[in-house]
């Protein structure tokens, strides 16, 4: 089992396992990063929750539709969004070919543009999260070794 954190609600923490799924960790689960350390982050959007945690050796993502899906150094991700139509795609891709696609709604609610704070879009949506963590290879790198 992995300890996860609420990509929303920092002080709300998950118990992970591929196999099984995210079951909400009991109050007092997490004490602090050197003894119980987070694995990765997790958020439900409208179609079910979405997972980026380190899975040992490599980052990935988990949906209920898919498992794992292991982001190792051949793997790419995109991120669109369609703000006409209030949605927004995120895909995985190896050699050119895109292996996991999903479309989902917009999380960020109000839009962006109405918020004045320093705050990313980022911050409310894990997959845009994951598409620019894994397009930056510093940050690709940091995460790998602050969930490991």
């Amino acid at each position: 089992m992995k300890l996860l954190q609420d990509h929303l609600s920092p002080g709300r923490f998950y118990l992970f396992d591929p196999a099984t799924g995210l079951q909400p960790a009991a109050a007092g689960t997490f004490v602090d990063q050197a003894s119980t350390p987070v694995h990765g982050l997790a958020q439900t959007l409208a179609e079910g929750p979405f997972v980026f945690y380190n899975d040992g050796a490599q980052l990935a993502v988990w949906t209920q539709e898919t498992g794992a899906i292991p982001l190792g150094v051949d793997a790419t991700a995109e991120y669109r969004a369609d703000r006409a139509h209030g949605r927004k795609r995120f895909a995985v891709k190896r050699r050119g070919n895109t292996i996991y696609e999903r479309w989902y709604a917009d999380p960020v609610d109000p839009p962006m543009s109405d918020d004045y704070t320093s705050a990313e879009e980022e911050d409310f949506d894990l997959p845009l999260f994951a598409a620019n963590v894994l397009t930056s290879p510093d940050r690709k790198r940091f995460f790998e070794l602050r969930w490991c």
